[in-house]
């Protein structure tokens, strides 16, 4: 780093030929080539997209000015934004500025910590059926594809608490969103990672599917959206008591008297149904992996569960139960599922000793952070127990998972929640076991899938239950 002053001082991998590094950008295995390339560049390159030059930063300073300075320094890369922009769906997660400003006071008054109390009964009923499809899955004593157990819990989670839609996919396999669903992020990645907006001249069949689930989806929000406001004024009790995610935001709207537009509701919701589902599934997913090829602490963890009172899982607030919250911290750690963050510069700026001008493609490869030795000695090693050791106290901000700054995650205590109670109460039912562990594989599809991850829940007897 020292010395450099310039973009073009900055060293560069060996491109694909005339695209630059787009063949590698947008491969599944991106992520872990472009960390690989750091460490032999010092945790700061530059790479070329065939028309866009981009500054890639794993050094940890540096990561965290450029969290720490967002929005006013960096922002999310404006193509990301006029993408979203385009599909009708440009929540607090891209928006900016002032914008951001705005949409920020509805989603911290919506999202609260306190309100986490109306949503835990539906959370807590999904979850039962989380319980019942895996113990029908269990019965033929075949392996499962998790991702997809996960995906149904957490849609159907999500869902619920957005707006009140009871998709069910747990119990049945007829409703349209969930293909939907399925279809938007992938289609959302390919156009973000494109140099070149192709989409707008001819469209693929990623390209179709992608439209379709989003006017699907925004269709469905507007019907709910009218009925909220109904059930609202019906119940104006949920003013102050929503049972869902719409009837808060919507709530803050009739008590502001409309200062937020229900334009930036219905983008607010979209955001959440889409951040909120494939993100917690996948991390759960792959904290299940951990535990399967982890079996010894796979069942201290299920002692601590079981040391419990009866009827934990009914009540609110959830106990503290320090192995496992160690755990889903290990799990991020180990398998951090959104390990790239794509900004840009709003105006002339320096990152370390590198000037960098106005509207230049920043790419922060945020798993860097978790990977530090310095912070997490042995950080390929699945080790919990690191969390809780008082000699060496890691802290969760040291690789934030869910960002960092003013543009933290708003949905991470709602997502920690889910996974907490999704984990009990698997753990306290069945024992996870690995299936083919050494063919499981990482994904880059918007956020770092497992593929091939397969596992065989192994029912536990009613007097283990118990015991």
């Amino acid at each position: 780093m020292t010395g450099i002053k310039r973009l073009a001082d900055l060293p560069t991998p060996p491109t694909d030929g005339l695209m630059g590094h787009l063949k590698t950008f947008k491969s599944a295995r991106m992520h872990k080539q472009l960390l690989l390339w750091s460490y032999e560049y010092n945790g700061l390159y530059r790479i070329r997209l065939a028309n866009r030059k981009a500054v890639i930063v794993a050094q940890r300073s540096l990561l965290q000015y450029a969290l720490k300075n967002r929005p006013a320094v960096f922002r999310r890369y404006s193509a990301m934004a006029r993408v979203l922009d385009e599909l009708n769906i440009n929540g607090i997660f891209s928006a900016e500025g002032e914008n951001w400003q705005h949409q920020r006071e509805l989603i911290n008054n919506a999202f609260n910590g306190a309100r986490l109390r109306y949503f835990f009964p539906a959370i807590s009923r999904i979850t039962n059926n989380l319980v019942g499809k895996a113990r029908d899955l269990s019965t033929a004593g075949e392996s499962i594809d998790v991702k997809t157990l996960f995906a149904e819990y957490t849609l159907d989670t999500i869902s619920s608490l957005v707006f009140a839609y009871d998709i069910n996919t747990l119990n049945q396999k007829n409703d349209p969103l969930h293909g939907h669903l399925s279809a938007i992020f992938p289609g959302i990645n390919a156009r973000i990672s494109s140099p070149f907006p192709l989409w707008k001249l001819i469209k693929n069949e990623k390209d179709k599917k992608l439209e379709a689930g989003i006017t699907a989806l925004i269709a469905l929000l507007k019907k709910s959206i009218a009925n909220t406001r109904k059930k609202i004024t019906d119940n104006p009790i949920l003013l102050e008591q929503p049972e869902n995610l719409l009837q808060a935001m919507l709530a803050e709207c009739i008590k502001s008297n409309e200062h937020f537009s229900e334009d930036v509701v219905l983008s607010n919701a979209i955001t959440f149904m889409l951040a909120g589902e494939d993100t917690t599934a996948t991390t759960l997913s792959w904290l299940s992996h951990l535990l399967s090829v982890h079996p010894d602490i796979q069942a201290v963890v299920r002692k601590e569960i079981q040391a419990l009172p009866d009827g934990t899982f009914q009540q609110w607030p959830l106990p503290r139960i320090p192995l496992l919250n160690a755990c889903i911290h290990e799990s991020m750690r180990v398998k951090p599922i959104a390990p790239i963050m794509y900004l840009e510069t709003c105006k002339d700026t320096t990152l370390g000793e590198l000037r960098i001008p106005k509207g230049q493609m920043v790419v922060l490869l945020v798993h860097a952070l978790a990977k530090d030795e310095d912070r997490f000695p042995d950080a390929n090693q699945f080790n919990p127990y690191r969390w809780l050791s008082e000699n060496n106290p890691s802290r969760i901000t040291d690789m934030a998972p869910f960002g960092g700054g003013a543009r933290v995650c708003p949905g991470r205590s709602l997502a920690l929640i889910e996974m907490k109670m999704a984990m009990c109460q698997l753990l306290k039912q069945f024992e996870f076991e690995a299936v083919d562990s050494s063919q499981v594989q990482e994904k880059f599809e918007f956020v770092v899938m497992p593929d091939n991850l397969r596992i065989r829940l192994k029912a536990r007897t009613p007097s283990a239950v118990t015991a």
